[in-house]
Parts: C-alpha cells; sequence; structure tokens
C-alpha cells in the first residue's frame, strides 16, 4: 500500500489537538483489522445541536448513544468520512439504507486515499422515522481486495453532532472534539479511529 508523504506527515498534527485539550501531546496510530464485518459504535458530542455552530464546542467531550426518541422527520448532513492513519483504507463508500430491511441502497458518499481523486463533499438529506434505516460503509484496504463491509441500522436521533466508529474499541473519554465538523475527534492518545461525521436537526 502506497502511502502519500505530505499525507502521512501532516495527519497526526490533527491527534494533537486532544493533547491541546488534555495537557499531553502523545501521537500514535490505531490500526483496524481488515478481516470479517465492520463493527459500529456512534458517539454524540455533548451539549450539540446539530447546527453550524456546534463547532465553537471545541475540546467537548463525547457520550455514547442509545434510544433517544427524536423526531419522526430530521435532517441528517453527513460532514465526511475520517481515516485512521496511516493504515486507513484506500476507497471508503457509504450508502444511505431505507425500509426495515434496509433493502434499498442510495450512493451517498465516497472517500479515495489517493490525492488525484476527489472526495465526496458534505451531503444532506430528510429522513423519516420508519423509512431510513442507517448506514451501509464498505472500506477497501488494497487494490484489488474484498471491501469489508458492515451496516448501522440508525436510532431515532434527537438532534446533535455524531461520530459512527468503525471497529474500535470505544470509550467516550478516550475522544475529544476537534472543532472540526468534517474531522471531529482527536484521541486522548492521538488515536483516532475510522469514522463518519454526521449531524442531525428537527426538519419542520
Amino acid at each position: 500500500m502506497t502511502i502519500n508523504r505530505r499525507r502521512f506527515l501532516t495527519t497526526p498534527l490533527l491527534a494533537l489537538g486532544a493533547g491541546a485539550c488534555m495537557g499531553a501531546g502523545v501521537v500514535a496510530h490505531a490500526k483496524t483489522s481488515t478481516n470479517g464485518r465492520l463493527r459500529f459504535a456512534l458517539l454524540r458530542l455533548q451539549g450539540s445541536e446539530g447546527s453550524v455552530a456546534d463547532a465553537q464546542l471545541r475540546c467537548k467531550a463525547w457520550e455514547n448513544v442509545g434510544e433517544e426518541n427524536g423526531p419522526d422527520l430530521t435532517r441528517i448532513t453527513l460532514h465526511g468520512f475520517v481515516p485512521t492513519s496511516p493504515f486507513g483504507p484506500q476507497i471508503a463508500f457509504v450508502q444511505s439504507l431505507f425500509g426495515d430491511s434496509g433493502e434499498a441502497a442510495h450512493d451517498l458518499y465516497r472517500y479515495f486515499a489517493a490525492p488525484d481523486l476527489a472526495n465526496s463533499k458534505a451531503v444532506g438529506f430528510d429522513a423519516v422515522a420508519g423509512a431510513f434505516a442507517g448506514f451501509r460503509v464498505s472500506l477497501t484496504h488494497a487494490e484489488g481486495t474484498a471491501a469489508q463491509v458492515g451496516e448501522f441500522r440508525m436510532p431515532r436521533l434527537r438532534p446533535g453532532f455524531y461520530a459512527l466508529i468503525a471497529d474500535d474499541v470505544v470509550l467516550p473519554t478516550k475522544y475529544t472534539f476537534t472543532g472540526e465538523l468534517a474531522r471531529p475527534l482527536a484521541g486522548v492518545f492521538g488515536i483516532v479511529p475510522n469514522h463518519l461525521a454526521f449531524s442531525v436537526v428537527e426538519s419542520v
């Protein structure tokens, strides 16, 4: 796997954001397993509302998400996919799922590690409770290899800013908020897992 030198050298600087919040400056890297189906965990930024004003909550902590009994109609904005570094996937593909069994899938977002390929921009859509089912995420770690795939069934979320983490032991205290909606997680020890960043607001 080819690692872009500029990306390798600059990405760890993001991890120092956690050091600025927590009084530490240790940089490390996480390696995600490429075997089996993806497993997910969902975190919510404490005090968030799902608006652009959430960017002001830098250094705030994250919390686990359970059944939240959110509104029936919401507007979801997918801000982006953030790879772990330097062992992140070459390609990430995100689809939105609809229906009880998630049989209807719509292409939503693409990420490419290669610097000459353009990533998708942030995308928003309306989600109706009982119709929108969640996300399907596919990660391809090397050319010619099978993608690692997983589906996350979305609970009815209340408005807020969320990070959907793939294949990582999730302890909310491991992370703080960078202040960047597109790259939200800063690890206490500089470890940043593969994750999606998205916002939820009530749609009226």
